[in-house]
């Protein structure tokens, strides 16, 4: 690819997601490419004890 995007990864594989929050954190998700991004917010909000309604 020309533009160094990376291919697009197939369907039902596994990603690796970071989540960083504003001092630094980090917390790392496992998820396939098929998982909405609700779910990864609902369980960030649930490690972090935060209302999911208060992330972005």
């Amino acid at each position: 690819m020309a533009d160094g995007a990376e291919a697009p990864v197939p369907k039902g594989e596994a990603l690796n997601i970071v989540v960083k929050d504003a001092t630094g954190n980090e917390i790392q998700f496992k998820v396939k490419t098929t998982t909405k991004f609700g779910k990864i917010f609902s369980a960030y909000a649930q490690k972090k004890n935060l209302d999911v309604r208060s992330i972005k």
